[in-house]
């Protein structure tokens, strides 16, 4: 999808993804359990925004339920309060409840509704980066190179930067960093406060005994993206995302050096059921500049991943394991006895 060359801006930045954990927790909030009219549980958790100068105070809202966190904020009026039972009514549309909404008041339910959002998805990402010399098109061949060309080097340099594994104490994603039982070096960088790993198929442990690479496919095989950098340029257009076997990889950016070693030119491919996702590659697909490079690739590939998140493959089984963590819960919290019944109906800004 091409498109007029825009500002890569990130969907579902990280500070939309990460009420509870940036807003709610370490400040003084409220948690309620309840369950809708089906039976099936939720969880509601509500805090007033810190107040500055130039800021009217307002409640930040979260909804937790089987089909995801629904999240608003409303605004605050110490004249004018408002009960949980209106904010679910209102805001909602859950006006009927089989069970009444009751506050929560152990400490643990802080981890439990982390644990939920983390199943949002991804914070931080690890992308697989797969070098393919010219008339490779197989994973078999791809994965077997054990060092990149000059071109390839020099693309590394742009995503990222080379670390050390051993006692890396930053987001590792996956790779060991104890005993360099997955290579002693990779690449890292964070962007607007994601941190991406990348696994570089060179750069992992190379097997002469295995022609499948076993090893390098372990980690590469579970990423939802991959990079593929050839030294081809024609195979820009000719790259077949099925020679890269894995049931989890959706989105494939695969980049070449321009013939005349100025810029580099690019293609997206992704699985049919992944949602549209920007930013639109510019026409044509070249990036000259390699700090441009850099921020398309890396908004891209964020947005891939999370667009990746609402496909059927990944929803449901988002939605089954939600269900069974509020179930879980609901079980653990609706039990308490140690509250007052009077506690519930008051206004939240009372509290």
């Amino acid at each position: 999808m091409f498109g007029s060359p825009s500002t890569p801006i990130l969907e579902n930045p990280e500070y939309q993804t990460r009420w509870y954990f940036k807003y709610f927790l370490g400040k003084l909030h409220q948690n309620y359990v309840a369950a809708d009219q089906e039976r099936n549980p939720l969880f509601l958790s509500v805090v007033i925004s810190e107040v500055s100068d130039q800021v009217v105070p307002y409640y930040r809202v979260i909804l937790w339920r089987k089909t995801g966190a629904q999240k608003i904020s409303l605004p605050y009026s110490v004249n004018k309060t408002m009960t949980i039972r209106q904010i679910l009514s209102n805001f909602f549309g859950l006006e009927k409840l089989d069970k009444a909404p009751r506050e929560v008041f152990s400490p643990e339910i802080q981890k439990d509704l982390l644990l939920l959002e983390e199943q949002e998805g991804s914070v931080n990402f690890k992308f697989g980066v797969i070098y393919a010399r010219k008339g490779q098109t197989t994973d078999d061949e791809m994965l077997s190179n054990e060092k990149g060309s000059p071109g390839f080097d020099k693309f590394l340099e742009i995503l990222g930067e080379r670390i050390e594994l051993k006692n890396w104490d930053k987001y590792r994603g996956g790779l060991d960093v104890k005993g360099n039982m997955t290579g002693k070096e990779s690449y890292y960088t964070v962007y607007a406060g994601h941190e991406v790993m990348y696994h570089v198929s060179t750069m992992l442990p190379y097997s002469k005994d295995n022609p499948q690479q076993l090893e390098r496919k372990r980690h590469i095989g579970n990423d939802i993206v991959n990079i593929v950098y050839t030294d081809d340029p024609n195979a820009i257009d000719t790259f077949n995302p099925n020679c890269i076997r894995s049931q989890f990889t959706h989105v494939f950016a695969v980049v070449s050096t321009e013939e005349n070693g100025k810029g580099w030119r690019v293609a997206i491919y992704c699985d049919e059921s992944v949602p549209l996702f920007g930013p639109s590659l510019p026409c044509p697909p070249v990036f000259e500049d390699p700090y441009t490079l850099r921020e398309f690739l890396l908004v891209k590939l964020i947005n891939g991943e999370k667009a990746t998140f609402n496909t059927p493959t990944f929803s449901q089984k988002r939605e089954r394991t939600l269900d069974a963590l509020l179930r879980d819960m609901y079980q653990e919290h609706s039990q308490e006895s140690k509250s007052n019944s009077m506690l519930n109906r008051r206004a939240l800004s009372d509290v």
